[in-house]
């Protein structure tokens, strides 16, 4: 029986190790980003590599659209076992440069939406 893995913030590095690495392993990979044609192309990638995945566009700091996709890819895949959330705030600037408002935004996306995703799965398990 397959496992399944859901990858919040799915990009070219960690996360493609991450998702290669428990494909090896028998899961079928879910993915989640803002980004439609890289979403696109890693399907595509893991499919020449006989690897089940599927993909939902949303963007993890609108806690709505996390929601709906982290349902949507339980629904598909038909159970989750692991959750990855590496969807992060990358920021290139002087911290005193920043505003209260925007580190309240990102805390939002980076914890309370990771937060979010854990709840939400916990309420399709029962």
């Amino acid at each position: 029986m397959n496992k399944n893995i859901i990858i919040v913030g799915s990009g070219p590095n960690l996360s493609l190790a991450v998702a290669k690495k428990f494909a090896e392993n028998n899961f079928s990979v879910g993915l989640i980003s803002r980004n439609e044609k890289k979403l696109k192309a890693q399907v595509a990638d893991f499919a020449t590599e006989g690897i089940k995945s599927e993909y939902v566009v949303a963007d993890a700091y609108d806690k709505s659209q996390i929601e709906n996709a982290v349902t949507g890819l339980a629904d598909k895949l038909g159970s989750v076992d692991l959750l990855l959330y590496n969807a992060a705030a990358m920021k290139y600037k002087n911290i005193i440069d920043e505003k209260a408002e925007d580190l309240t935004e990102d805390f939002k996306m980076s914890v309370a939406n990771a937060f979010h995703c854990v709840k939400t799965l916990q309420r399709q398990l029962k």
